[in-house]
């Protein structure tokens, strides 16, 4: 796989890897029927009710590993990983011809993306530590903790 997510990456480090980091909080403000890819090739499906709360993506020079953790109805937390290996570049060729949309579909970000898929389901926000980089966990803890929109009385 691409990188370990759960290891910070150094970048003094004279072996660092360039890394793009995209945190994305989601919106709060209702509860939507959720389906997620899973599986090699993510192949299989698995629904549910909840709300995406962030997202997170690090690219390296072994591949692409996105995160994405929801919050379900029961209050509940699913990390969502995606993890492509540029070395698959078989995968990638396949992709190029189903009618690209943008460089996510290029990558294989997008509906139609590739890589290998998985869920986890943690009861409690204090479950998130440690499985998700800390830029990630502060989010979702900033999410869960304040409401997504504030009015103002100004």
């Amino acid at each position: 796989m691409p990188t370990d997510l759960h290891k910070p990456t150094d970048p003094t480090s004279a072996s660092a890897e360039a890394v793009t980091i995209d945190v994305t909080p989601g919106d709060d403000s209702r509860l939507t029927e959720i389906e997620l890819r899973v599986g090699p090739g993510g192949a299989r499906r698995q629904r549910f009710v909840g709300r995406l709360i962030g997202e997170y993506r690090q690219f390296t020079t072994q591949g692409v590993a996105q995160l994405r953790v929801y919050q379900g109805r029961t209050g509940k937390f699913l990390i969502h990983r995606q993890e492509i290996d540029w070395s698959d570049s078989s995968q990638l060729v396949a992709n190029w011809t189903k009618g690209l949309r943008g460089w996510r579909d290029l990558i294989g970000l997008g509906e139609d993306g590739w890589g290998e898929f998985t869920t986890e389901i943690v009861d409690s926000i204090g479950e998130l530590r440690g499985r998700l980089p800390e830029k990630l966990y502060r989010t979702v803890l900033d999410v869960i903790e304040h409401p997504s929109t504030q009015v103002l009385d100004i």
